[in-house]
């Protein structure tokens, strides 16, 4: 009864993840939602259920991850005083890893719940995506990108990149009658206008390679490959018409085009010369917002997942990150090996959105999906994840 309200808690908090309000767990700790008692139900059912499983907190990624928080916290120390509050040990990010290794521990045991919290955040993606289109009080322009319930857009298309992603996994890997192959148009087609409408070129990009991979990776024949590749480039081109004649899309993504990076070079810039005064254990993270506004007279991220971990950790804490980070690399191989594209795919899809993304580091989603990138040995069987290595299936 535990592990089915434990899977039921799974699938709720995913719906949460895709809606953005998870973001208040971490966001606001003063606004108790539904996020919150989710988030802490799915902790203590499966604590409850693996009551003796001590092995979540002595184990590589563990020991990994923890160490690049000390790491983070010494930085700050050896800096000094910040004019930017924040705290010695980053709690988010805390928070973020402890979510990240009880959702790998489970999965790791139950791997078809994969496909299951994907698909409800597949599905909570699609529903927010349709309320943004068809409702004004949900989403609406502003400067050319479509603001949804007021969030940053970045932070929208995010989501619906990585929704993207897997419906069409699901789409590749199955053979879909009429009616899904008609529901799976209408999915797709609403989350890649959203994504287009928001103006997030980066999620635009991360759902485009990712496309291209996951058709060169399905286990077609060659010549159905060649076929869905050219329905996806004539999709991308009616869409880019249809919607490139909307007022303010045209001109921000004329920009980009034209190598506009929205302020994010200048940023990095910035960023790569704090990180030259100070290389091997860098300056904390309130070090770094401390000296970005010595030079861009402003408190902003980095926008780069892999700079801010650079500049705020040294090289030391960089490495232990690109540790953690081949870890999962291997994991996904593993699976790619099985026939299993889907780990790869997504790993290379938030990692990419991460390489454009403010307060990567502390986003719930990179953790949400890099604990399903992190077990090993999946392979998909009739539309079910299996793993060689669960031990309960």
């Amino acid at each position: 009864m535990i592990k089915n309200a434990t899977k039921f808690a799974l699938c709720l908090l995913a719906l949460f993840v895709a809606l953005g309000d998870i973001d208040k767990l971490i966001g606001n700790a003063y606004v108790v939602g539904p996020a919150h008692v989710l988030a802490a139900l799915f902790v203590i059912l499966h604590m409850l259920l693996h009551i003796k499983d001590v092995s979540v907190l002595v184990s590589f990624q563990s020991c990994v991850l923890f160490l690049l928080i000390i790491i983070l916290a010494l930085a700050q120390l050896n800096y000094g005083a910040s004019t930017y509050s924040i705290s010695v040990i980053n709690y988010k990010l805390v928070i973020c890893v402890v979510f990240f290794l009880v959702l790998s521990r489970h999965f790791s045991r139950y791997p078809s719940h994969i496909y299951s919290a994907l698909s409800a955040f597949s599905l909570g993606c699609v529903l927010l995506g349709l309320g943004a289109l068809l409702f004004t009080g949900v989403g609406e322009m502003y400067k050319g990108q479509l603001i949804v319930l007021g969030e940053n857009p970045n932070s929208t298309s995010s989501r619906m990149a990585v929704g993207f992603v897997f419906i069409l996994s699901c789409f590749l890997h199955g053979k879909p009658s009429r009616v899904q192959l008609m529901v799976t148009g209408i999915a797709l087609s609403v989350l890649m206008i959203v994504i287009v409408k928001s103006g997030s070129r980066g999620s635009l990009l991360a759902v485009l390679v990712s496309s291209i991979l996951l058709a060169f990776l399905a286990p077609m024949k060659k010549h159905y490959k060649l076929v869905v590749l050219l329905l996806m480039c004539a999709g991308i081109i009616f869409l880019g018409k249809s919607l490139l004649t909307i007022d303010g899309i045209a001109e921000r993504w004329a920009g980009a085009l034209q190598g506009d990076t929205a302020g994010r070079s200048k940023i990095w810039g910035s960023a790569l010369e704090i990180f030259v005064e100070n290389p091997w254990i860098g300056v904390g993270e309130g070090g770094y917002f401390t000296e970005i506004y010595s030079k861009e007279y402003r408190f902003i991220d980095a926008h780069n997942l892999f700079i801010y971990v650079l500049v705020s950790s040294g090289l030391i804490g960089f490495l232990v990150f690109t540790v953690f980070l081949t870890w999962l690399t291997r994991n996904s191989i593993a699976s790619l090996r099985n026939g299993e594209a889907l780990q790869f795919v997504l790993l290379f899809n938030i990692l990419l959105i991460s390489a454009k993304t403010g307060g990567a580091l502390t986003y719930l989603l990179l953790w949400f999906v890099l604990s399903m990138v992190s077990v090993k040995g999946l392979k998909m069987f009739e539309g079910v994840i299996v793993s060689r290595d669960a031990k309960h299936m």
